[in-house]
């Protein structure tokens, strides 16, 4: 007879001889902890699954709220203009959105013209061609665009201020973004037109988009701003400060880039068109 508690072994008797635990007892505690271990084993797990099934749930609901934005909006951006929900979150997913195809098409862009030119010479001399690091491309001008629009929204913010209907920052990136949708568009037929190879036409299309969400779509959002609610300035004036701002805080990013990654890039860039 083996002691279930120590595992010492003996011939008869009811108790232990060594640990004095009744015998079998401790068999029975051990199957019946066996099983509450268990039965808690599969309730963490179907509490988990109910968890990450909930997760998805709402991962799902979030993108069809996102599809169902996008295709409003981009139908008539002016929408933003009236009250809806979860508009800044769309917003801003619209412009961090922008920011990632953005990233991906100049790394496509870049990486092809560096392929058709250094790619080329190295051949000639017989060593290998090493490709960018993509992560470190996409995180530079990911960043550079980001601040990019968050110059231009700056603009906007200090128009509705001083000019226009006072809208607080978040409202202002509520009208950006949808009026920003096209973009996202332009961007994703760019990265198509490159993953395709044709880098000229690529990154024609690619800086056409990037003209409009740093250009074109403020330029309707500002309008729109000095037209509701004036503030006794005539909108002239409005528009010179917005462009005199946006044109100096472009002027010290681009200054700061230029001796950075962000800067070469460019260089490349605009060697190939």
């Amino acid at each position: 007879m083996r002691c279930g508690h120590c595992g010492n072994v003996q011939g008869n008797g009811h108790f232990c001889g060594n640990c004095g635990v009744r015998l079998g007892v401790a068999n029975n505690v051990d199957v019946n902890q066996s099983v509450i271990s268990g039965e808690q084993q599969a309730v963490a797990a179907k509490v988990a699954k109910v968890e990450s099934s909930v997760q998805l749930d709402n991962l799902k609901k979030g993108f069809q709220a996102y599809r169902s934005y996008f295709k409003q909006h981009l139908k008539a951006p002016s929408l933003s203009f009236t009250e809806q929900a979860d508009e800044f979150r769309h917003g801003v997913i619209s412009l961090m959105l922008y920011a990632i195809i953005f990233g991906l098409s100049f790394y496509s862009a870049i990486n092809g013209v560096l392929q058709a030119s250094v790619g080329g010479i190295a051949e000639l001399v017989g060593e290998m061609y090493d490709e960018l690091s993509y992560f470190s491309v996409f995180i530079n001008v990911f960043v550079f665009i980001v601040i990019s629009m968050g110059i231009v929204s700056l603009g906007l913010f200090m128009i509705s201020k001083y000019f226009g209907p006072d809208y607080s920052f978040k409202k202002i990136l509520v009208h950006y973004g949808a009026h920003s949708l096209p973009a996202i568009v332009v961007g994703l037929i760019a990265l198509g037109v490159l993953l395709m190879k044709s880098y000229v036409y690529g990154s024609f299309i690619m800086l056409a988009g990037l003209v409009y969400v740093i250009v074109i779509s403020p330029g309707y959002v500002m309008g729109a701003l000095l037209s509701k609610q004036p503030k006794g300035v005539d909108p002239l004036y409005g528009f010179t400060l917005y462009v005199i701002v946006v044109i100096l805080l472009f002027a010290i990013l681009y200054k700061f880039i230029g001796d950075t990654a962000v800067g070469n890039y460019l260089e490349n860039l605009r060697s190939l068109l």
